[in-house]
């Protein structure tokens, strides 16, 4: 298992320092741990990057312990965890993303798990709610949608779970408890061709609205005269 994870063979590696397969800016860390468990004889977990026979560098969990049989060694296991890194690394440039798309972005910006629960909300959205983040976060977003409107945001949940993009006009619930029109585009978020989230942009219908019925207001005023 251990040269199929590799591609060293037991030649490559019998009688070799397994320091040498580690990544060079990890050897400092490695020689200090290897320390540690000499002295302290207890399971040491720590993670490397470890040079793959044929170049590349794989992400491994490193597990060793101070044996004592006929003479002291020290028993090692290794994990690969190239793709729980990768994973994580693909999260947090994602998390960035959002983070310099929300900062420059006037609508308002939600990110919602496959539950439902409100996972992030930009300034712009806790502008347009006038809350603050602690009454959205980890919320369903259903609690923010003036009641007429839930039934429509389950049916467009539904299809968003099956990969769609879904937009059209709802009314979020200010802080205040009145309603506020807004217009949403949602689209799911993939993680490894996976569905993860839901992404919502939110634009402030309120002034668009007003100015409609002010003029609808206008012009049935000008047909009465």
């Amino acid at each position: 298992q251990y040269t199929r994870l590799t591609g060293y063979s037991y030649t490559n590696i019998l009688g070799k320092w397994f320091g040498e397969q580690i990544a060079i800016e990890d050897v400092v860390k490695f020689k200090s741990n290897l320390d540690i468990v000499i002295k302290s004889s207890v399971l040491h977990e720590s993670r490397y990057k470890f040079t793959h026979k044929d170049g590349h560098l794989i992400h491994i969990l490193f597990s060793a312990q101070l044996q004592f049989n006929e003479e002291k060694s020290i028993f090692c296991t290794i994990r690969d965890i190239t793709n729980e890194i990768n994973s994580i690394q693909d999260r947090e440039r994602l998390e960035e993303q959002y983070k310099v798309l929300s900062d420059s972005s006037t609508d308002g910006i939600v990110v919602i798990d496959t539950d439902g629960i409100i996972k992030f909300v930009n300034r712009s959205c806790l502008t347009i709610t006038k809350k603050d983040s602690a009454q959205v976060i980890n919320h369903n977003f259903v609690d923010q949608i003036f009641n007429p409107d839930i039934i429509y945001i389950e049916q467009s949940k539904e299809k968003l779970l099956k990969g769609e993009m879904v937009k059209g006009e709802i009314n979020i619930l200010h802080n205040n408890g009145q309603s506020i029109p807004v217009f949403f585009t949602a689209t799911p978020v993939f993680e490894n061709s996976e569905i993860t989230g839901i992404l919502v942009f939110l634009r402030d219908l309120s002034t668009q609205k007003n100015i409609e019925k002010q003029l609808l207001i206008r012009e049935s005023n000008y047909y009465n005269l």
